[in-house]
């Protein structure tokens, strides 16, 4: 189940930069947000949210990610291959924890 809250991280070049991920569904499909903290993007919609066979694509202030889905070991990993170098992500399924008030 792809449903839930997932941290992690972008990383190119050895740098890394936080990223969270929240999925919901909905009876349309699918619907999440991310947040990018080092960019001040919070509830940022995600685009293009696709989930199926393991894969999952979205596209997001970086552009657009196919990863594989772990859901055995509760981890995503993909990347970006439209960025020279690709920017890769992976992410942990964990209990999120509002660090902020809207």
């Amino acid at each position: 189940n792809i449903v839930g809250h997932w941290e992690g991280a972008f990383t190119r070049f050895g740098a890394a930069q936080a990223v969270a991920l929240d999925i919901q569904a909905t009876d349309s499909g699918l619907v999440g947000t991310y947040d990018i903290p080092d960019l001040v993007l919070y509830s940022e919609p995600l685009k293009e949210l696709t989930y199926l066979a393991d894969t999952l694509t979205f596209g997001l202030f970086w552009g657009k990610y196919t990863c594989l889905v772990f859901n055995d070991i509760g981890e995503i990993t993909g990347e970006n291959l439209n960025w020279g170098p690709p920017v890769s992500v992976h992410l942990r399924r964990a209990l999120k924890q509002d660090l902020y008030r809207v």
